[in-house]
């Protein structure tokens, strides 16, 4: 449960990898490095539900992490909100995001940026193996 009064602020990267081989169908799945056991049920819990991921598993992307620097602030959470995204778009860094929410969830919250944003590219990541004869 989150405290009142109480935010932790995680910094570190993230990479959802391209495949290097394209692998048999028996073959195929999702490979996560540096994520906890319930993240990796996140993946199952999706695909029980039928949640889309034929984009991710068709190509075997591999997720991986960084280790985490955490700080924790005891402002209000939409001052802390504010002042971690006037921070990323002075950064002028274009590959940082910020995602807002709850503690215990917070790898999942992760993932599903992760899956979403492929998810938005598919089109797009098609066109491009097509066009260098990869499809």
């Amino acid at each position: 449960m989150d405290r009142v009064g109480e935010c932790r602020v995680r910094n570190g990267w993230v990479e959802a990898g391209k495949p290097r081989i394209l692998k048999p169908r028996r073959m195929q799945g999702l490979e996560t490095e540096g994520f906890s056991a319930e993240a990796n049920r996140f993946f199952d819990w999706m695909t029980e539900h039928g949640v889309q991921m034929q984009a991710l598993i068709q190509y075997g992307f591999q997720f991986r992490r960084s280790e985490v620097q955490e700080e924790y602030l005891h402002e209000d959470i939409r001052e802390v909100s504010e002042n971690v995204v006037r921070e990323a778009e002075s950064s002028g860094d274009v590959m940082r995001a910020v995602i807002e929410g709850v503690d215990d969830a917070w790898e999942i919250s992760l993932l599903r940026f992760m899956i979403e944003m492929i998810q938005q590219s598919h089109e797009i990541n098609i066109f491009d193996f097509k066009r260098h004869g990869l499809l």
